[in-house]
């Protein structure tokens, strides 16, 4: 599995035929699931309304496209752009199998301020049984919320693609590696190369790294055209022990979460 940080640039300069025939080099090297980075189509990492309603209007053509390459490599692919359903833009990715079906789609819950001038929030966080393990997606400022993550876990998630424009460098460590760890699934990360913090796109396996400086377990790569992969074994990222007789999820107690779903406001020991 593998993140492909290749997007269309204007600086590189990079052409969506350019993001197609990188994808098709790494399904023929033998990627079997691949994430693109978030709005890969646009080449501005912040999308305005017009922008936005562009990417909805050849979102049929990038499936189209990129279900040929998936039927004929026999390959997955994660394609984030924008879908436009009764009116409404929303930011939605979806997962491309073998077949050149859809296998899933998913719309971002978390809007960046960029985005909440002209999207519309999606409200579930759905896995999918696929050829290459149960599938979950987060998007961009998805990733800052570990609820995200953790509902894609509790949903029984092997694995967490998470198409990205980064703001911040300390966003891999910080985020990638412990929305992996506290869910015991690989989250695959695809950041551009033009975002705040551009590349370093990584994939975090279940098992957590051997070496905990990311850096060293995953270099951080600029390049555009990277394709980063690792070899996820879908059997460890259903083994939830995290030491023996202790499973995180069957030993949750969900009865006392009550305060993560309780709208913020914190009170004082004083006001009582």
């Amino acid at each position: 599995m593998a993140a492909v940080q290749s997007h269309v640039s204007e600086a590189q300069p990079t052409n969506l035929d350019r993001v197609v025939e990188q994808v098709g080099y790494a399904a023929r090297f033998g990627v079997q699931l691949m994430v693109l980075p978030e709005y890969f189509a646009s080449p501005n990492w912040r999308i305005d309304a017009t922008e936005a309603k562009r990417l909805a209007k050849i979102n049929g053509e990038l499936l189209r496209t990129f279900g040929k390459l998936c039927k004929s490599e026999g390959c997955a692919i994660l394609v984030p752009n924008v879908d436009e359903e009764g009116g409404k833009l929303y930011p939605t990715s979806f997962v491309i199998g073998p077949t050149a079906d859809i296998l899933m789609s998913y719309r971002k819950v978390h809007l960046f301020p960029d985005e909440r001038a002209w999207g519309t929030a999606g409200s579930e966080y759905p896995v999918a049984e696929t050829p290459f393990g149960r599938i979950g997606v987060m998007m961009g400022y998805d990733g800052m919320f570990r609820e995200a993550a953790r509902c894609l876990g509790a949903n029984g998630a092997d694995v967490i693609l998470w198409p990205a424009r980064l703001q911040d460098g300390k966003e891999r460590t910080l985020l990638a590696v412990p929305r992996a760890a506290d869910n015991r699934c690989a989250v695959i990360l695809a950041n551009r190369v033009d975002a705040p913090f551009g590349g370093g796109s990584m994939v975090a396996l279940p098992a957590q790294f051997s070496v905990w400086d990311i850096d060293v377990a995953t270099p951080y790569y600029t390049d555009m055209h990277k394709v980063v992969l690792e070899i996820v074994e879908i059997a460890s990222a259903r083994q939830k022990q995290m030491m023996a007789n202790v499973d995180m999820f069957a030993k949750r107690q969900p009865s006392t979460y009550g305060a993560l779903v309780k709208p913020h406001g914190l009170k004082s020991a004083a006001a009582g």
